[in-house]
């Protein structure tokens, strides 16, 4: 089946794609070049978006959205540098600072007081495994 504009109608191919000012940004497959292996991509950032070239080695898979915050890195289908900082950014942006990787633990300060910090809450990690409850600072201090 064809599109208005001419090409086959098929699923959009979506990748991460280094990008200077934000680190890693989405980017839309429009051509692949199989012969030099580069790809050419609209690439949107937060200013707008922008047709760029890449070798197709430098992109990277995208998880599905509703791998979007999740608890633990590990839980990511693709665990790469773009997914990782796009998973902690998609959770600190609801105010949660703590996600882990595994039995490490990450930490963004979110330069403003939060309310999760309490003598309840911290009783309530008292002699969980980590990963029973929220990636919290009381469950690493309690292992």
């Amino acid at each position: 089946m064809s599109s208005k504009n001419g090409r086959d109608e098929q699923a959009k191919q979506e990748f991460w794609f280094p990008e200077a000012k934000e680190g890693y940004a989405v980017g839309e497959v429009l051509h692949h070049d199989h012969d030099r292996d580069n790809l050419q991509v609209l690439l949107k950032t937060s200013s707008g978006a922008k047709t760029l070239n890449f070798h197709a080695s430098v992109a990277k898979p995208i998880n599905p959205p509703n791998l979007d915050g999740v608890e633990d890195n590990t839980q990511l289908m693709h665990l790469h540098e773009p997914s990782l900082l796009h998973n902690l950014r998609c959770r600190y942006q609801k105010d949660l600072i703590y996600t882990y990787t595994g039995y490490i633990m990450i930490a963004i300060n979110p330069y403003k007081m939060l309310g999760c910090y309490s003598d309840d809450k911290m009783a309530a990690y008292r002699g969980k495994s980590i990963g029973v409850l929220p990636p919290h600072l009381y469950a690493m201090a309690d292992r």
